[in-house]
């Protein structure tokens, strides 16, 4: 048996707590709106969201009509909440048995701890009232016999019955074979929906009902997952998800500007966080076989966006070897216009061990030292005691970025 809990708008949630306000009245959004009107709203009170406001949406799509407080994010402070709520779960079932899925989610195994409480809906709601009562914070519960079970009852069902429900593979079934649409189903995002829906295919009963062999040449091992999730059956275990590691590896970086910026502007970005990476993989002893990055455009151009990507010739980790071969790409392919966002990934990360060397390309011992001396310099000292001239641009975000977390601000 397993509870999947979520704390209901996070982030607003405390925002609210901390200037002793209630969520469920106040209108307020956790917003950086020094990023314009295409700023990203983080969270919204549910006070906001009865407006048809959603989170996760831009502070355009709110009407202008509408009163509420704009709350700048502070990572921080929500870091500490949850810490404190994962706290409270440690009280209730041991550390092996708890696993956080977000920053406001986690899965809790509950089979060994049940008994005590009487019933798995007593157990939740005893979770819930604690953390409302020391940090006067909502949540919702979903539970299941498996952990996909109680992610699907919390995303679809829980919030329309009181903050609880349990969920049943027969009870999967009965309520939610011809739920629409299919995309409020964990796992299930717009592109495989438009998949199924070319297969004539738009529920869980379709799924369940489609020929497997259909399913496998579709979607490979994926097919065989969803038509075991139409059933409600679930293989996976939490202990099996905290001992998996996986196989291919990758360190990713991406942002999204502040303003549209030019095809050289966006250059700086991009730039300074391939920069910040090699000097992780230099520190980390790793190294890696290719790159892949990413330019988005302003929505009102309809361009959409530029993917590349690329295997190296030899493994890399050093900065000028990587920009070098990342420079030619972008400005090979990416064209003119507003951009954005920018994202880089170095894949293929495998730690440097005993290796054959080649005497076609041989590192530059004397740049590898001294990245992994910037490193040293930053985790003792912060990442802006020590700079690239490209911090001195106008368009350069590399200062900001090094005071955020997540990307947002890290107050």
């Amino acid at each position: 048996m397993y509870l999947c809990i979520d704390m209901r708008s996070f982030f607003a949630s405390v925002e609210c707590e901390v200037r002793g306000l209630n969520p469920l009245t106040i209108p307020l959004a956790v917003v950086d709106d020094r990023r314009g009107d295409g700023a990203l709203v983080m969270a919204a009170t549910p006070a906001l969201k009865a407006y048809g406001v959603k989170s996760r949406c831009r502070l355009f799509d709110i009407p202008k009509d509408i009163f509420f407080i704009r709350a700048k994010p502070r990572m921080k402070y929500y870091i500490l909440y949850a810490k404190r709520i994962h706290e409270i779960f440690l009280r209730f079932v041991s550390g092996e048995d708890c696993l956080v899925y977000s920053i406001d989610e986690s899965f809790l195994k509950i089979d060994d701890y049940v008994k005590s409480y009487g019933t798995p809906k007593a157990m939740a709601l005893k979770i819930m009232n604690t953390i409302k009562e020391e940090l006067h914070l909502y949540s919702t519960c979903g539970a299941g016999d498996n952990m996909y079970l109680a992610k699907i009852s919390l995303d679809i069902l829980a919030k329309k019955n009181n903050g609880y429900y349990y969920l049943t593979e027969e009870g999967f079934r009965n309520k939610l074979w011809d739920h629409k649409p299919i995309t409020d189903f964990w796992m299930i995002a717009g592109g495989i929906s438009s998949h199924l829906a070319r297969l004539g295919i738009y529920t869980m009963r379709g799924i369940a009902e489609a020929p497997i062999g259909l399913l496998k040449k579709e979607f490979g091992i994926l097919g065989e997952e969803m038509r075991n999730h139409a059933f409600g059956k679930e293989d996976v275990s939490l202990s099996m998800v905290k001992e998996y590691k996986p196989i291919n590896k990758s360190i990713s970086k991406s942002q999204i500007l502040f303003t549209d910026y030019s095809k050289e502007e966006a250059w700086i970005p991009l730039l300074e966080m391939t920069y910040l990476i090699t000097i992780q993989m230099c520190m980390n002893n790793i190294d890696a076989k290719g790159l892949s990055f990413y330019v988005g455009y302003n929505h009102n151009m309809e361009l959409g966006g530029v993917a590349k990507s690329v295997s190296f010739e030899y493994r890399l980790r050093d900065f000028i070897s990587i920009q070098k071969i990342l420079k030619e790409l972008y400005f090979k392919y990416v064209y003119e216009g507003q951009i954005r966002c920018v994202g880089i990934s170095l894949f293929g990360i495998e730690a440097i061990g005993i290796r054959q060397l080649s005497l076609f390309h041989m590192e530059d011992k004397k740049y590898i030292n001294l990245s992994k001396t910037i490193g040293d310099i930053h985790n003792r000292f912060g990442n802006n005691s020590i700079l690239p001239g490209t911090a001195l641009y106008e368009k350069s975000t590399l200062i900001y970025r090094n005071q955020c977390i997540g990307g947002h601000n890290g107050e």
